[in-house]
């Protein structure tokens, strides 16, 4: 019988506390950042957090956890090439 390898599966968590700081677990790689994008490599796909005066205070090895502050205009997910709005971009937009 073949012996099957399951990947554990982790409650990703994204939280925004007055649209000025922004914490999230998960975080496999940071792609890139600048003070007005940060583009992360996540459990659930890419993710693309948008703003102004963007800073990455902290970031967790273990459990992928990230702090940002600045101001938070938007965050993006891409699924398979295709990115999807965030609820940000539909009631700012």
């Amino acid at each position: 019988m073949e012996e099957t390898k399951l990947r554990p599966i982790y409650k990703q968590n994204l939280n925004v506390v007055n649209f000025k700081e922004l914490t999230l677990n998960g975080v496999l790689n940071i792609c890139g950042f600048d003070e007005g994008l940060i583009t992360l490599d996540t459990e659930s796909g890419r993710l693309f957090i948008e703003g102004e005066n963007l800073k990455i205070e902290s970031l967790e090895k273990e459990g992928g956890g990230i702090l940002v502050t600045g101001e938070v205009k938007g965050v993006f997910r891409e699924e398979q090439g295709k990115i999807k709005k965030g609820i940000f971009s539909r009631l700012f937009g």
